[in-house]
Parts: C-alpha cells; structure tokens; sequence
C-alpha cells in the first residue's frame, strides 16, 4: 500500500460516537474470542507436481487433495494443524519439525470411491515467514487510532483461511469463501430443466470496535445434479411420473435433443470397473435413438452389440 493511499483511509475514532440516539438492531454477525493465544502465523509454499510420463504442475483441486493427504497421515507434524487456501500453508507452529524446506517424493492418492486410477505426486514445501497477529489486535483496541495498512490486511487474509478451513474441506467451493454442503437427500431442489438448486454460505471476518466478527450471509447456486442418469431423465424431461421401465421403451428426438442440451460434454462415472478395477469417467458426446442391442462394433475381430460386450464382460446391462 503506497503512502498516498494509506494517507488517504481514515483514522479510526478514538472512542464511540457520542452524538444522536442509540439504536440496537441484530445482523448476521458472530464475535470471535481475541485472545490471540499464538503471536506468530509461519507460512510456505507447497509446489505439487503429478508423475505420469512427463511431469505437471497439479491443480488446485489436486494439490488440495494432496494436502489434506499428508495432513491425515501427520506427515507435517503430529501436534499442528495447518490450514492450505491453495497456494500458501498457514501454521501458529512451525511444520515438519521446524525443516524450512521439505520434499514428499512419492505420494500415491488412490481413486475415491473407486472412481478413477490412483494418482501418483510429489510435493515441495517451503518456508517464506512468519506474520505477527498483534497487528490485528492492535488495529481493534478501543481508543486506538492505527491506520490500515498490508499488515492489517495480511492478518485478515491469514483469519479468513482459518476460519474457512473446515467448511471448505467438506463443501463444493465457489469463488472465494462461498461453499456449498452436499445437500440432504430428502431436501434437494430442483428447478425446471433438472438443474439442481443448492444453498450454501459465505462467511469472512471483519475488524469491529474491541472485536473480530464473522458475516455469515446465505447463497444459492445451480449444479448438475449428482444420481443415476435414468433416474435424472424425469427431472430434466418435467416427467415425473415416469418409471425406469416406460423410459426404457424410448424417447423421442424431441426428447434426446433436450437431453444433449444438457447433459453433451459433461462428465459421468460409469457403473462397471474398468481393467485396473476403477470405475472410469467419460463424457457425454452424443445420444442415440438405438438400443445397445442394435448397435454394433468390431471387438477382437468380431462383429457384437454393445449389450452382448458387456454380457460377456460379466456385467449385462
């Protein structure tokens, strides 16, 4: 923040407002105990690579996966509890025995809930500094008058990990600090079309008069609904009272074109185990009005159907 600017943000008062009436009115915020236990927040850098024939940079869905896994095997220490926003690991206690820098060389994540190939990572962690969280504390203290300054905003990027640690770990995340529990099974919403409603929050931590507060507010987003296909085509077709059997007699080219608008290059995991027993995922390039009797391909110099393929695989459709 340059000195022009920093000039430029008010001072906060040194003491409450002592003019007009006061009001009382509730929000949507939370107090959070400043006690501030632990004076210092160290923090790294943690690089992951996946090891296939050539090596890539993970993403950040990977590289969190990767995280966590080293974190349930106490790979980073048995007595810490590091929070990661995808690029930077946040520590009141120093990792890995106090080691600035760290290698994981060979760290195997096998496919969840059989979906998938296990991958294969490595990871680098390293040691950039330690934040001082009293700057916070000092920002806040009644009848104090510091300014705002990269300091106060470091502390407030460092809070807002840790308080959104958990919720992210369990949740679909959506931009910054907007996440989405998996839905009830008996509470889910769907709107026209088959898309699927899902409430979720958004919370952050804000400096109040001789305290933090968190802002918990509400959100909605739309998802591709998660289930068996067959049992999504009623939703997306406003079908309700059709079954899996009367589905099965076939639908129109009306129909399927509705479908494709929906569901053409979206990715489903199949229900049959591949080679390596795991249960692959494709996507969605076309629907056919054709059975899976009636087309044919060339397997091992034979002419079958797909249904007589999967027969003989041992899994009849």
């Amino acid at each position: 923040m340059s000195n022009d600017l920093r000039n430029m943000i008010a001072l906060r008062p040194s003491e409450p407002a002592t003019r007009g009436k006061p009001v009382e009115v509730i929000v949507n915020y939370l107090e959070v105990k400043t006690n501030f236990k632990y004076p210092f927040i160290h923090s790294y850098t943690f690089d992951v690579t996946i090891r296939r024939e050539e090596i890539l940079i993970a993403r950040k869905k990977d590289s969190e996966t990767v995280f966590y896994h080293l974190l349930n095997k106490k790979e980073f220490g048995q007595n810490v509890f590091p929070v990661y926003n995808g690029s930077v690991i946040f520590s009141y206690n120093k990792l890995c025995n106090g080691k600035n820098t760290k290698t994981f060389s060979e760290i195997i994540i096998p496919p969840k809930d059989g979906i998938g190939r296990e991958e294969r990572f490595s990871a680098v962690l390293k040691y950039i500094k330690k934040c001082k969280t009293y700057h916070m504390r000092q920002y806040i203290k009644v009848n104090a008058n510091r300014r705002w300054g990269n300091d106060i905003q470091n502390n407030l990027r460092i809070l807002n990990n840790f308080i959104n640690s958990d919720v992210r770990a369990q949740s679909i995340t959506y931009k910054r600090r907007h996440y989405f529990p998996k839905p009830d099974p008996q509470r889910r919403l769907f709107l026209r079309g088959g898309i699927e409603l899902i409430p979720g929050l958004f919370q952050s931590v804000h400096p109040g008069w001789g305290k933090l507060l968190i802002n918990i507010d509400s959100r909605a987003a739309t998802f591709y609904p998660s289930g068996p296909l067959i049992d999504l085509i009623p939703r997306i077709l406003q079908r309700e009272g059709k079954s899996r059997d009367e589905l099965r007699r076939g639908l129109s080219r009306r129909e399927i074109n509705l479908l494709m608008s929906l569901i053409k290059g979206i990715s489903f995991t199949t229900t049959y185990n591949s080679g390596n027993n795991s249960k692959p995922r494709k996507k969605v390039s076309y629907i056919t009005e054709k059975s899976a009797e009636q087309i044919m391909f060339n397997y091992n110099g034979r002419n079958i159907s797909v249904n007589q393929y999967f027969l003989e695989l041992g899994m009849p459709l």
